[in-house]
């Protein structure tokens, strides 16, 4: 979408009126996903109906799951009994799908590591195929994004100073473009979060 949406508008005010937060969960690991919040309408109404993405931290205990979106500061507690939930092996890692009782209009689709969506739904979703070695999501490291970010605005300071005609700075951009590419999946391996084989990473 070309506008962006807090999570409260696209479903989050009325999951937080519901289900409101119940504060950190104490010794529960955390788990960073990627989170598709959308408004489930039908005939013409699609049309109109929001959705957005968002980085999310869940964690839970025996009750249930907390949500935590740090760019809204929002966060819901959503208790297993209030939930229907599915999930597949997708790619780069799982999508677990949820909708909850009392807000059947908003879906909520999660996209984490196997072995994070293993661990914070086992107890209410069906086990999911193993996958060897288990997929994950990377998540690159502050500094790595950082180098990014500086890399890109020192080409493009240096494409103005040129005043290259547009169709070479088009050659250029697309060639670094490329080669930005390409070093970043050489590099990947160091950029990604440092993970033991047994057990998720938290988040930060």
């Amino acid at each position: 979408m070309s506008d962006y949406y807090s999570i409260q508008q696209v479903g989050g005010a009325e999951l937080a009126r519901h289900y409101p937060d119940r504060g950190v969960i104490a010794n529960s690991d955390y788990h960073r996903a990627f989170l598709a919040a959308r408004e489930i309408a039908t005939g013409w109404r699609r049309l109109f109906a929001k959705s957005e993405r968002f980085i999310t931290v869940l964690s839970a205990d025996k009750e249930g799951l907390r949500m935590f979106v740090s760019l809204d500061n929002f966060a819901v507690f959503i208790p297993w009994s209030e939930m229907v939930v599915s999930g597949e092996r997708s790619t780069p890692a799982t999508v677990v799908r949820v909708q909850t009782v009392k807000v059947p209009n908003v879906s909520l689709e999660f996209y984490l590591d196997d072995a994070a969506a293993d661990k914070l739904f086992s107890g209410v979703m069906a086990p999911l195929p193993r996958r060897d070695p288990p997929a994950r999501i990377y998540w690159p490291k502050p500094w790595a994004v950082g180098v990014l970010v500086g890399f890109m605005l020192t080409t493009a300071i240096v494409i103005a100073v040129l005043k290259l005609n547009w169709f070479v700075m088009v050659a250029v951009v697309t060639l670094l473009s490329v080669l930005l590419s390409v070093m970043w999946h050489i590099c990947r391996p160091i950029f990604e979060e440092e993970q033991s084989a047994n057990r998720p990473s938290k988040a930060r």
